[in-house]
């Protein structure tokens, strides 16, 4: 078993019982492999842990920003809308996602200021990458607070996701977007 093969097992059982709850013995038993041979691959179970959360913050990031780079060549609204949209389903369905969600909320308390690096680098790179899609946008609003108020929106949404069911989820999607596109179009554009 490759690195990348394990923490990619590794992965799945922190998405389904968190940094506690999933023990090197639960990620063998998982992989197919002793305990023992995963320290041939990781030092530790943070290091392996760090590891793979830092693959899934640079996966998340690079499918955000092509959704947002796609987005600068369509209509603004219906991107923005299905950038929401698609974190809904893939929270469903993927456990990469729910695994990043997870940590990005509630990183293990040792393991904090390594996970809220990758946070920060991510909520930034996002703010400059949808402050840059709204500057090219006919808004009524300033590119950066529309970016910053947009990120508020998705936040909402990711709460609900945690610790909501899907007819929260899409209750929450429906008002907050709607208020915040109302807020940010143009007369004719809403």
């Amino acid at each position: 078993m490759t690195a990348e093969e394990l923490k990619q097992k590794a992965l799945m059982v922190f998405s389904q019982h968190g940094y506690e709850g999933a023990s090197l013995s639960l990620i063998a038993d998982e992989a197919g492999i002793k305990k023992q041979s995963i320290y041939s691959h990781f030092k530790s179970k943070d290091e392996l842990f760090l590891k793979a959360a830092e693959d899934v913050f640079q996966n998340e990031l690079d499918r955000a920003l092509s959704n947002i780079n796609h987005g600068s060549e369509s209509n603004l609204k219906e991107t923005l809308y299905q950038f929401l949209a698609d974190y809904v389903e893939k929270y469903e369905q993927n456990p990469e996602t729910r695994f990043w969600l997870r940590i990005s909320f509630f990183p293990p308390g040792h393991l904090y200021d390594s996970v809220m690096v990758q946070v920060y680098r991510h909520l930034d790179t996002l703010e400059e990458a949808l402050t840059g899609l709204f500057a090219q946008a006919e808004i009524r609003a300033n590119p950066e607070q529309a970016a910053i108020a947009f990120l508020g929106v998705l936040d909402s949404m990711f709460v609900e996701m945690l610790y909501g069911g899907k007819e929260r989820q899409v209750k929450r999607l429906d008002a907050s977007w709607n208020i915040f596109w109302n807020g940010i179009a143009m007369e004719g554009s809403r």
